[in-house]
């Protein structure tokens, strides 16, 4: 018999795209908008600090009500993307929505324009000091920021140009014939084939994988190019020096701790992720890996699978035994049904936990019985415990950059993984938890920051030379893969396409970074909770969350005692990392995993029927 596999209701929200309620909250929401603008439009600088405050208290509202229907267009959108009314009607409510933010803009332009003791005075009224945040985060842009004319032209190019390209780039993708072994099969699962135990399904995947991407490749080139040529433009409007120093700006922090960062990360290649794919090699008992080995389980042990039920009580238990209220939240999203872990056709390939401002936040998945989706469902539970806990905060104080959107997923994925390993008592299934637990931690630090190098290169690359060809985008993929993933792993022409399966780097350009942002500085908050040396942890853990982004990141550490600004902090976090290789490196040899010492091949270990995630 099948297993259950949970589906969302998103009829707590909209019955269908058309539905009346949608179209009541569609026209009711223009109109706030132009209320908005009719009441407020050029009046900012003469009124008092009491009016400021309900200006922006409305302008929440409206921003509130304008995510909710985004919301819930895109989570339509992304379980049935084969679905042509649920396309058009995210293509719509897009454009729709665009068309209102045009309205909007020039609220903070007005804001941005005024001087320092104008904001000063009008910070006097406890309704504007709740923004507080929020107008610091707008007012530290200023420099950066047009005219009104000039923003909507931007917005409109944004909207024009860029989403055509990223449109043209999803429908692309969605009408690749990937063939296995003959047969048609989905992005999703031949993603889901790197983490299978039978190598040759790997490789094969793998294969399909490059010639379905590579047979598209001038479409993924083209859309590449027109991205970058968009930032390219927008950041000499805006007197950008750097093609990431927009998103520094966004995410709240400064350009010299992103580059501690990607420093000291990428000068831990040798030590840290070089060593865990040399230790890989020796599990499936070959001299190198191939590109598509990097994710598999070691070999001469049986790949444990686990029901969606046994998953969902692992992840409670971790939650509940930390905290009973983060437990109880946990338990709200299986019990409103609020999660589709259901894998099918149509369905957008990843995970993500959606926030929704006027209402409870959702979750997407696919869910294969692996112990990666077990923590990847402890992941995405993280990002909507937090959600619901900074619910209060509403739209404005609620958007959180990454560098702080990736600490609750990270250390609830913590949680399960020790509660796993302490529940283990197979000596070969707790060696497995913790290499799997260590590839995620490869794909979150090692493998975004050679994404982050990537990014790097074909922006300045555009900059350079007006344009990139297909080989230049597979050189520079090749190349700063191969630099973090070290000489055990076989990359070359095979693999060179990988890219073109990355979408964060077209919808949201230098975004990868703040997952290695998220994983070092929760390691480092993970070490302080184990610690015990402050007390009460679980309450401040929990003030933390529930404050959204109405701090900054540093000032949200400081109950824990870290900071980000020191120079050992990143190393901290690393040395965590660095801690599991340690370990799978000494229980190599005490459980004998090394199979490159067997003369039995490494493809007749273990062969499994069925694919993992």
């Amino acid at each position: 018999m099948t297993e259950n596999i949970p589906r969302w209701d998103l009829s707590v929200l909209y019955s269908s795209p058309d539905c009346p309620e949608m179209q009541k909250d569609m026209q009711s929401l223009s109109a706030q908008v132009e209320r908005f603008c009719v009441r407020n439009k050029g009046k900012l600088a003469q009124v008092t600090p009491e009016t400021f405050g309900k200006m922006i208290a409305d302008y929440d509202a409206v921003e509130t009500k304008m995510q909710k229907i985004q919301a819930y267009a895109y989570m339509n959108y992304a379980v049935a993307m084969n679905d042509q009314k649920n396309v058009d009607f995210y293509k719509a409510t897009n454009q729709k929505t665009a068309t209102l933010n045009d309205k909007l803009l020039f609220f903070e332009l007005e804001i941005n324009s005024l001087t320092d003791d104008q904001i000063k005075e009008k910070m006097t009224d406890p309704s504007v000091q709740k923004y507080a945040s929020w107008i610091n985060r707008i007012r530290s842009g200023r420099d950066h920021m047009t005219d009104e004319k000039t923003e909507k032209m931007l917005a409109d190019h944004a909207l024009q140009v860029d989403q055509a390209a990223l449109d043209l780039y999803q429908k692309t993708m969605n009408e690749i014939d990937f063939r296995l072994d003959g047969q048609h099969v989905s992005e999703a699962q031949l993603n889901a084939a790197a983490y299978s135990n039978d190598m040759g399904l790997r490789h094969k995947a793998g294969m399909a994988m490059d010639k379905g991407l590579k047979e598209h490749i001038d479409v993924f080139t083209s859309v590449t190019n027109t991205i970058a040529q968009s930032r390219q433009k927008e950041d000499a409007w805006r007197g950008y020096k750097t093609p990431m120093e927009f998103r520094n700006k966004s995410n709240q922090v400064e350009n010299e701790v992103v580059d501690a960062l990607v420093q000291s990360v990428s000068e831990s290649y040798p030590d840290v992720s070089h060593r865990y794919y040399a230790l890989k090699a020796k599990w499936l008992g070959v001299d190198k890996l191939e590109y598509w080995d990097r994710n598999a389980p070691p070999a001469g042990v049986v790949q444990k699978k686990y029901t969606f039920e046994e998953a969902k009580n692992i992840v409670l238990s971790a939650y509940k035994e930390f905290d009973p209220e983060i437990g109880k939240i946990a338990q709200e999203f299986f019990d409103q049904n609020r999660i589709d872990a259901e894998p099918r056709a149509g369905k957008q390939g990843g995970e993500f936990a959606q926030p929704v401002y006027d209402g409870k936040p959702f979750i997407k998945m696919s869910f294969s019985g692996t112990s990666n989706d077990v923590l990847c469902l402890a992941h995405e539970l993280g990002h909507g415990i937090h959600y619901v806990l900074s619910e209060k905060q509403g739209a404005l104080n609620g958007d959180m950059p990454i560098t702080l959107e990736e600490t609750a997923s990270i250390f609830g994925e913590m949680l399960a993984f020790q509660h796993m390993l302490k529940n283990e008592k197979d000596p070969k299934q707790r060696f497995a938890l913790l290499a799997d637990k260590t590839s995620r931690t490869m794909l979150t630090t090692y493998r975004q920051i050679a994404m982050h190098h990537y990014e790097e290169e074909v922006h300045n690359g555009v900059r350079q030379k007006g344009e990139l060809k297909a080989q230049d985008l597979n050189a520079i993929w090749s190349k700063t893969q191969q630099d973090a993933l070290g000489p055990a792993v076989i990359n070359d022409d095979r693999s060179s396409a990988s890219w073109a399966n990355v979408p964060h780097l077209l919808h949201t350009p230098f975004y990868v970074y703040g997952y290695a942002f998220g994983e070092c500085l929760t390691s480092s908050l993970y070490q302080v909770y184990e610690s015990g040396k402050v007390p009460d942890f679980a309450t401040k853990y929990k003030e933390m969350l529930s404050k959204g982004a109405s701090e900054r990141p540093a000032e949200m550490l400081k109950p824990f005692g870290l900071d980000a600004s020191k120079p050992d902090f990143w190393k901290q976090g690393l040395g965590v990392i660095k801690g599991y290789v340690d370990r799978l490196e000494t229980l190599t040899d005490q459980l004998g995993m090394d199979q490159s010492k067997s003369k039995i091949p490494v493809s007749l270990i273990h062969k499994s029927k069925s694919a993992g995630r």
